[in-house]
Order: structure tokens, then C-alpha cells, then sequence
């Protein structure tokens, strides 16, 4: 079973026959290692908070776009409202927030020029709510400038590949 928040901002439960399950940027998924289902996501600027109940064996995972949204436009978009949503969940289904661990991916600051760095202050605002919430971070793939594609599998093991944004990356 898979505790989907997704773009409607309800939270699902889904029984998914398949062994891998993927999520957009504004959704998250929680699941259970007995589940044996390999979360996905594609992050470019947008970045994931991976959390792990060492104890439970319950991960989850959220793709957001920017840190903060308005009180009127709450939505798994942003960061702050994904986040406090996910955890909530997480602990209403018996995750303790001692056994908690967290990863952060993505931030990659996707577009050159003087544009303002949305990747930086994603990743700046998933530390800063780790750390408020003190939920260790044990592992970062943080900024640069391309695209990642991340996978979440049992364990709290990540698999993430770069996805190079042309061949002069190459060179």
C-alpha cells in the first residue's frame, strides 16, 4: 500500500501491483519496505526530502517546487506545507521521529543568466526544516546544474543518476 499525496492535495491510499511507483513535482509517496516497491522522481531545480523510519522500515518521499506557498494556495507544490504534510502522516501511522532519518536531492540550478536561484533556496529551506524538525540528514546530492533522476528503494537505499542537460556537459 502507498499513502499518496498528490496535486489535488488529498492524501490517497493505493494498493499498487507494481514493483516501482513514480511521483511528479507537488506529490509524495509513503510506503513500507515489505511493500518492496521502488519509489521514483526526476528532479531538475525541484528538490525530494527522503525520510526513513530506521525502526518501522517506512520511507517516504516528496518532489516540491519552491519552499513556501501563500496560506491561501497551500498545496504539496511547496515545500513547507509537503513536508509538515508528510511527516504528519508518517507519525499518524506509527513512525516514531526519534527513528527518523533524512536525505535531500536536487536543487540544481537548471538555467544560466542572472535568474534567481530557485534550486538554492530549496535545498536552503529542506536543511533548515530537517534541522528545525531535528531530523538528521545522512546523506545529500544537492545542486549543480543538472538534472537528476532518484530512486528510493528498501533500506533507505538511493540510487540517483545525472541526467546531463546537453553534450557540452559532456565535454
Amino acid at each position: 500500500m502507498i499513502l499518496k499525496g498528490g496535486l489535488d492535495n488529498k492524501i490517497s491510499k493505493l494498493s499498487v501491483c507494481k514493483s516501482e511507483f513514480y511521483i511528479i513535482g507537488g506529490e509524495f509517496a509513503i510506503t513500507n519496505d515489505n511493500d518492496n516497491i521502488l519509489l521514483r522522481t526526476i528532479l531538475g531545480s525541484c528538490v525530494s526530502v527522503i525520510l526513513y523510519d530506521h525502526k518501522n522500515k517506512i520511507k517516504a518521499l516528496n518532489h516540491f517546487l519552491t519552499p513556501r506557498g501563500d496560506l491561501a494556495n497551500e498545496s504539496y507544490r511547496h515545500g513547507l506545507f509537503s513536508l509538515e504534510t508528510m511527516l504528519k502522516e508518517m507519525l499518524n501511522i506509527g513512525c516514531q521521529k526519534e527513528s527518523l532519518s533524512a536525505k535531500i536531492a536536487g536543487g540544481a540550478k537548471m538555467f544560466n543568466g542572472d535568474m534567481h536561484d530557485v534550486g538554492l533556496d530549496n535545498v536552503e529551506f529542506a536543511r533548515a526544516f530537517c534541522e528545525n524538525k531535528k531530523i538528521p540528514i545522512i546523506s545529500e546530492h544537492v545542486l549543480g546544474q543538472n538534472a537528476r533522476a532518484l530512486a528510493l528503494g528498501q533500506k533507505f537505499e538511493t540510487f540517483i543518476k545525472i541526467v546531463y542537460n546537453s553534450k557540452n556537459d559532456l565535454k
